[in-house]
């Protein structure tokens, strides 16, 4: 029969024995082995087409914006979840924080901590080794480390908006400033003799220095000093 009402009120389609309140059955005289074979389909119809909103195919595949769905669920079109808390576009752009994402993959939201950020984790990380973050804090790019509980950062590099790149701070005020407790630079000659690869230039707060070191990088050797009044 076309359908099958039962004395419960379940209602069936294809089926005079529907389980659940509307069973939609393949005829039983279908033995077509495409299994995008329509079961059951919403469209809304003009006087000169069709457009299938909604479908569920033979193979119990379901399609939404597509009558031939690839997977368990394929989606032609955009998917916004919480409007923009998840957004692919139908150009395969994915937004997080927005709904309309500029780029492959576009990341918005608003400041604090690290700012807009992203987090990646390796798992067999050691102890507070583990979280890496690249964020957008006010316009200054910024890499970070987490601890374990993701409560402390801890700033390792940052660029800022006008270009300028800082190592140990997040506000360089040149092209490069790197900053720390006695921070040292090594430039390292990969075909170097033994103990002559890498010079350094350091900065110890009261002098300006340039050396070498082995290459255990465990044994300085200074050659110019420049100290805090100009006397080398």
């Amino acid at each position: 029969s076309a359908y099958f009402a039962t004395s419960g009120g379940s209602v069936g389609i294809g089926t005079t024995s529907p389980y659940a309140r509307l069973t939609v059955h393949a005829l039983t005289s279908d033995t077509s082995a495409d299994q995008l074979t329509p079961l059951f389909a919403i469209a809304s119809s003009t006087p000169t087409a069709t457009s299938t909103l909604f479908i569920v195919t033979r193979g119990g595949k379901v399609g939404i914006g597509t009558t031939t769905p690839l997977a368990t669920l394929g989606i032609q079109g955009s998917i916004g979840i919480n409007s923009s808390q998840l957004y692919l576009a139908a150009n395969n752009d994915v937004g997080i924080g927005t709904s309309t994402p500029a780029s492959q993959l576009n990341i918005a939201g608003s400041g604090g901590g690290v700012g807009v950020a992203l987090t990646i984790t390796d798992n067999d990380g050691a102890v507070d080794n583990k979280h890496w973050t690249i964020g957008n804090n006010a316009g200054t790019l910024g890499f970070t480390t987490l601890n374990n509980t993701q409560t402390t950062l801890t700033t390792r590099m940052a660029i800022s908006n006008g270009g300028n790149v800082g190592i140990g701070t997040t506000t360089p005020n040149s092209l490069l400033n790197i900053y720390g407790a006695d921070p040292k630079l090594y430039i390292s000659n990969s075909s170097g003799g033994l103990n002559g690869k890498h010079w350094f230039l350091q900065n110890t707060g009261d002098s300006f220095n340039i050396g070498t070191t082995t290459d255990a990088l465990n044994g300085d050797s200074t050659y110019f000093t420049i100290d805090k009044k100009g006397n080398v």
